[in-house]
């Protein structure tokens, strides 16, 4: 479905289990989920999506957001090809977000899985890597290739 009058930006092929209704109510504004270079992307029952938040399917890569998920506000998550090959494809894995994730104010996900109940903490970062369930990354923190890289220094 099209809707030009939305006041957030879908481009490409993104797919919601939400209405437009719920997205309305649930979803801030200036938020960009684009699948236009990357996809499909598939966005399960958004529990919150704050201002500014961007989802981006980079070229040739997928997607995958979870149920009940929270971001915060000015969230990145960019899809690219986990360092995990997927078996069935033999290609990389899709950038995944389970359910019940929540997403802290300013952090950036990229190329990772992130479990059911993960966090990830305000201006944190996690890269490269696959968060087992229910682990928590705290704040300021950047988390890459599956360790504890070091801290944010902005």
């Amino acid at each position: 479905m099209r809707e030009p009058s939305f006041r957030n930006r879908v481009i490409g092929d993104v797919c919601f289990e939400d209405d437009l209704a719920t997205l309305s109510q649930r979803m801030g504004s200036r938020i960009a989920l684009r699948a236009d270079e990357g996809g499909p992307s598939s966005v399960g029952t958004v529990e919150r999506m704050g201002d500014g938040t961007v989802f981006h399917a980079l070229e040739g890569s997928d997607l995958s957001v979870g149920d009940r998920v929270t971001c915060g506000e000015r969230v990145v998550v960019h899809g690219g090809g986990r360092p995990a090959v997927d078996p069935t494809t033999g290609t990389a894995a899709p950038t995944t977000i389970g359910d019940d994730v929540v997403l802290g104010d300013g952090a950036v996900v990229f190329r990772s899985l992130l479990r059911n109940g993960s966090v990830v903490g305000p201006r944190s970062a996690v890269v490269g890597s696959d968060l087992s369930a229910g682990q928590v990354v705290p704040e300021r923190t950047v988390h890459a290739n599956d360790e504890v890289f070091g801290a944010v220094e902005w």
